[in-house]
């Protein structure tokens, strides 16, 4: 019977230095993928910060539009929760006096528009009461009347009147539309063009340019809408 020799290799390595290049290999590759996969989540997240920049220089760049636009459309609503209300200037005032019975009898008495109680659901004056001896800076002579604002009972009784205003010319009493922000408008208007080409309509700031022919009626929102 033959005798067999099996030879068995024998690392010269010792155990601990291939656990210790094991554990090297491991740390290596798992070092790596964290350094992709924060590399690709701050290229993710650089992505959206710019886009989210870019939408922000946008809405910054619309933003004075947007306010103004805003602002116009709460001036349209103020405006209109005035549109049944008138303004009459130039009307003595007297104490103890009864501003609807003043607004019924220069309705009457003035345009020609016979109106009842119940069509003033509310009239006053508005502004300051003058002081006796106090300087109103108006000329000597000329006193001061605080005007009367009128509230109809409905648009188409305020327009009865407010269509008959011409009426009133050499009266000394004029009517106006119930304006607020818009007043500076219509001042800088009539300023600017005069008073006789300066009008409104339902709130709206009218202007005209020109003469003859060649004249043109603007309207103005805002104070940089003047020609």
């Amino acid at each position: 019977m033959s005798n067999y020799r099996v030879t068995v290799p024998v690392s010269t390595t010792p155990p601990c230095q291939d656990t210790t290049q094991l554990a090297d290999e491991i740390l290596q590759r798992i070092n790596k993928e964290i350094n992709q996969a924060v590399a690709e989540a701050f290229s993710f997240f650089q992505t959206e910060l710019d886009r989210l920049q870019g939408k922000n220089n946008e809405l910054r760049q619309r933003m004075p539009g947007i306010e103004k636009e805003t602002e116009l459309k709460i001036d349209d609503l103020e405006q209109y929760g005035r549109r049944t209300c008138l303004r009459f200037f130039g009307i003595p005032e007297t104490k103890g006096e009864s501003t609807d019975q003043i607004v019924l009898r220069v309705c009457k008495e003035k345009v020609n528009v016979e109106l009842k109680i119940d069509d003033i659901p509310r009239s006053h004056r508005v502004g300051p009461i003058q002081q006796p001896g106090q300087d109103t800076g108006r000329a000597a002579g000329k006193e001061r009347h605080r005007p009367i604002i009128v509230r109809f009972d409905g648009y188409r009784t305020r327009q009865r009147v407010f269509a008959a205003k011409r009426m009133l010319k050499n009266t000394g009493i004029t009517v106006r539309e119930d304006l607020k922000h818009r007043l500076a408008i219509l001042n800088a208007a009539a300023n600017k063009y005069g008073i006789r080409n300066t009008w409104t309509v339902d709130g709206r700031i009218k202007y005209a340019v020109g003469e003859g022919p060649g004249r043109r009626i603007y309207t103005a929102e805002r104070l940089a809408d003047l020609q």
